[in-house]
């Protein structure tokens, strides 16, 4: 993503939302990290870059490598991992690559038509995808197995984040289509397409992570108006559980299940308890573009800078309590990180 195309984005009231890339926390000591590199924008230069934690092996363009001449497509803004495959949903190029998670050959191609704008994925428990749009107002069906889109869901606005839990799709409602910030999350039967409630947010949702118990969404906000921050939905009685307003805007969210600790992008890095999230701790007041979080004896945050779109970025890692204990250079405009044990 260039400057151009950040400052459109910017306009459009979605602050760094360029939403269900798996970027939870995982134990990081068998295995490696895929790094997503959204490229610049229009350029078709999206790629991935892989990294061993722990030899610090570092390789870069790893779906070119194995893919050749044939490159990744433009603008990589998420990635599922799901059993052995990892679906990458390249917004810009309208599809998703399907390859083989370890080796990170291709195995299928799912293409959109028209003004579908995929952002991210989630996969229902009868192997059936779902992907939502930032502009229209529909999220797709995918079937895995044929590599095609299906059949469509309205959902009321442009979407970012989804997630599958308790036989329900929860799915970030961000944009109207009159470029104005909506809100809320739907609450979507997957198996008959009904839209069967609205769950309140605050402006403009974005990332969503599930802590085991609860579903937890980022919101950007409204441009200008400082009204982001968090909230926290029930998925088993569909209800909001609390908001906790940040009087700030928000632009990532991560999660590590061995802590219980919330990272958000918000003034640069916080740090909170899912059970106490309105005591916030800054571990960096750095901006950065993107953020994960993983495992290893403690918590490492894997904070993106995306610099200026257009040169190669760097990846930092931070422990909990800010102190930067490295950092790798990867492609150009990195996002998230994705986790793949050997």
């Amino acid at each position: 993503m260039n400057k151009l195309y950040l400052y459109l984005t910017t306009c459009l009231l979605l602050i760094s939302a360029c939403s269900e890339s798996s970027t939870n926390s995982n134990d990081s000591e068998s295995g490696q990290l895929i790094i997503l590199n959204e490229g610049a924008f229009g350029q078709g230069n999206a790629s991935l870059t892989t990294y061993d934690p722990t030899t610090r092996e570092l390789r870069q363009n790893a779906f070119a490598s194995r893919n050749s001449p044939r490159l990744l497509g433009d603008v990589l803004q998420s990635a599922l991992l799901h059993d052995d495959e990892l679906y990458l949903v390249v917004n810009n190029s309208k599809k998703i690559e399907v390859t083989d998670a370890k080796t990170l050959t291709s195995k299928s191609t799912i293409n959109f038509q028209g003004a579908a704008s995929p952002r991210y994925m989630a996969i229902t428990s009868d192997g059936k995808g779902f992907v939502t749009s930032l502009f229209t107002e529909y999220i797709y069906e995918v079937d895995l197995t044929t590599a095609s889109v299906t059949d469509s869901i309205m959902i009321g606005a442009g979407s970012e984040g989804i997630l599958y839990q308790n036989d329900r799709l929860f799915v970030a409602r961000n944009l109207n289509l009159d470029f104005s910030t909506a809100s809320g999350v739907a609450v979507v039967n997957p198996s008959t397409g009904a839209v069967e409630s609205v769950l309140e947010t605050l402006p403009g949702p974005q990332r969503m992570i599930f802590d085991g118990t609860s579903i937890w969404v980022n919101n950007a906000g409204v441009w200008g108006e400082n009204n982001g921050g968090l909230t926290q939905i029930d998925p088993v009685n569909k209800r909001v559980a609390q908001q906790v307003p940040f009087d700030a805007s928000t632009s990532g969210l991560t999660f590590s299940p061995e802590t219980s600790t919330l990272y958000v992008l918000s003034g640069g890095i916080q740090r909170m308890s899912t059970s106490s999230p309105d005591q916030r701790t800054t571990i960096s007041d750095r901006s950065f573009y993107a953020i994960s979080v993983y495992h290893d004896d403690e918590d490492i945050v894997y904070a993106s800078d995306a610099k200026n779109f257009a040169q190669n970025g760097t990846v930092y890692m931070y422990k909990n309590d800010g102190v930067v204990t490295d950092s790798i250079q990867v492609g150009i405009a990195p996002r998230d990180v994705i986790y793949l044990k050997n």
